[in-house]
């Protein structure tokens, strides 16, 4: 049962900041969201990439969409771009008043901020009056594979209640022309220029 009450917390969270926006008549926050382009972490590269494993390739960004070819392993491809769909976002609650040196927005204490596409170096896309903004929140990363010292000692400005929920989809080309898309981003190398 607690883990049914610790599951709907956020997603009441979610469900009322999404219903405030446009009760305040601000523009509204998307429910879900596509970031052309996107390459979701930390060194995250397009170019020359490896196949690590037999991967289909798909007419568009859809797992229902038509295969219209394979990348073989073993195989040198070229990763053109990608896109990171957004099914569900993140949800971020600002502990104390603060102005962002980043994009010159100002956080208000208890406010709700949804949270998108991690962009990598800590930063986030975020929605916060009534627009993207790309944040520095790196504390968003704790526990999540980054471990950050404000969370400890208390002196973070937003605390993350809930991580976006998303799928990196990629479109690669062949050697041969064929171009095609895939999610199965962890059958490749190349993809962190950090190593």
């Amino acid at each position: 049962m607690n883990r049914i009450r610790a599951y709907l917390t956020p997603l009441a969270l979610l469900t009322c900041c999404l219903a405030g926006a446009a009760w305040a008549g601000q523009a509204v926050a998307p429910a879900s969201y596509v970031d052309q382009g996107a390459c979701p972490f930390e060194c995250c590269t397009y170019g020359e990439w490896g196949v690590e494993q037999d991967v289909e390739l798909r007419a568009s960004p859809d797992p229902e969409a038509a295969v219209v070819g394979s990348a073989a392993k073993g195989s040198k491809v070229q990763a053109v771009t990608g896109q990171v769909v957004i099914s569900r976002p993140g949800v971020l609650q600002i502990l104390k008043d603060y102005d962002s040196p980043d994009t010159d927005e100002h956080y208000r204490a208890g406010e709700i901020v949804l949270v998108y596409t991690e962009l990598g170096e800590g930063f986030f896309r975020l929605w916060h009056g009534g627009a993207m903004r790309d944040e520095s929140a790196a504390f968003l990363l704790n526990g999540e594979g980054g471990f950050i010292g404000c969370v400890d000692d208390g002196t973070c400005w937003g605390q993350r209640i809930l991580m976006p929920e998303s799928t990196w989809w990629i479109q690669i080309r062949m050697p041969s022309g064929l171009t095609g898309w895939t999610d199965r981003t962890e059958h490749f190398r190349g993809q962190d220029a950090c190593g």
